[in-house]
């Protein structure tokens, strides 16, 4: 696991910092929004389903997705379903933010 040229963090220092940033956000409540970028997301996927790193470019990915990940305080592990990845923004999305008090 090697950083980037340039300075760039590698795909487990990426997942390293997202999990610390959602720790925090999973302590703030039941239900928690947090935004990042897509490779951000890749490198979860690829952690929480447990991925190899080769497959990191071929994960699909869409602008303005949806992604659901729960954290167990628990454990303090971070988990995913491969259903619950990526889910384009649809009116059923909105729906169901909505609901949930989004």
């Amino acid at each position: 696991d090697h950083p980037y040229p340039g300075g760039g963090e590698s795909p487990a220092q990426v997942i390293l910092r997202a999990r610390s940033a959602l720790r925090e956000a999973a302590a703030l409540g039941e239900h928690v929004i947090v935004g990042c970028h897509g490779m951000t997301l890749k490198c979860l996927a690829v952690h929480c389903l447990g991925c190899g790193w080769a497959d990191l470019d071929d994960i699909p990915i869409t602008n303005c997705c949806v992604s659901t990940f729960t954290w167990d305080h628990d454990t303090d592990e971070l988990s995913t379903r491969r259903e619950k990845l990526f889910e384009k923004v649809t009116g059923s999305v909105h729906k169901k933010a909505a609901y949930m008090g989004w």
